[in-house]
């Protein structure tokens, strides 16, 4: 997609969200790496332009529109408008699998627990290959303290990616719930060798050694976890280059709204 198309497509959500073209609402430089379940990080979703050489019907056209709408009320943290957005999405295309799985998202996010669950388990029956509606299942589990089902869904996540940060980085702390300690450390160890600046796979892969009764790597460990944090409170110069052992930023995160396939 060219960059003049790329920009036309923003320009249009822009408007029709009701600010101007490259606003984005609600969102500072604070803001915009919010902690919490949305994740600490991710660009943001491009909007899907439909192609033009080929027919597209209406009502999916309108699915689409509603769809990518949803995904950037999301992005302005605006929950409860964004599955107003997927609902009708699903309205004009049932089968829809990216808006039913972004419905239970904002749902969780609103937070509609409940409805959420619901959504989520029809959205991993409708595109049984996604990862994002057993990633939300395995968190609502965690949530309800039934660990055997969030290590299950879990499980089917990282069947397709057995290096996902956020599944292994859950996995591991609903071993540290259960008390297996030598299955935590070794779950951290994934998340962070997939991503080795993550302070949170670095923290719990400490107390993980610790818990577990290797004090001495444990107390390494957390000194290693101290340093990432200091380095990420350091200014940088804009002018300073990436470390050559940087690694490349991930893919987006299971907890990301969806604008195109999932």
């Amino acid at each position: 997609m060219s960059l003049r198309i790329r920009n036309t497509v923003r320009a249009t959500a822009a408007l029709e969200l009701g600010g101007r073209p490259g606003q984005n609402r609600g969102m500072t430089p604070s803001t915009s790496r919010a902690p919490g379940p949305l994740g600490s990080r991710g660009a943001l979703a491009l909007l899907l332009l439909l192609p033009v050489s080929a027919p597209v019907p209406a009502d999916r056209e309108a699915a689409y529109r509603f769809n990518n709408l949803g995904v950037a009320l999301m992005e302005q943290f605006r929950f409860a408008d964004a599955a107003e957005q997927f609902k009708k999405a699903l309205a004009a295309n049932p089968k829809l699998p990216m808006a039913k799985v972004n419905l239970a998202l904002a749902l969780f996010y609103v937070p509609d627990v409940a409805a959420a669950k619901k959504e989520a388990e029809e959205a991993a029956a409708l595109a049984p290959e996604a990862p994002q509606p057993h990633y939300l299942l395995a968190l609502i589990a965690r949530m309800e303290n039934r660990s055997d089902d969030a290590i299950a869904s879990l499980k089917h996540v990282l069947a397709a990616d057995p290096r996902d940060l956020g599944a292994n980085l859950v996995l591991g702390q609903v071993y540290l719930q259960q008390r297996k300690f030598d299955e935590a450390a070794a779950t951290f160890r994934i998340a962070a060798a997939a991503e080795p600046y993550n302070v949170s796979a670095a923290y719990n892969l400490g107390v993980a050694l610790t818990r577990g009764g290797q004090r001495e790597a444990g107390a390494a460990q957390m000194a290693h976890f101290q340093e990432l944090r200091e380095s990420r409170r350091r200014p940088r110069s804009r002018s300073a280059s990436r470390p050559a052992s940087f690694p490349p930023p991930p893919r987006r995160p299971l907890d990301r709204p969806c604008s195109a396939a999932c």
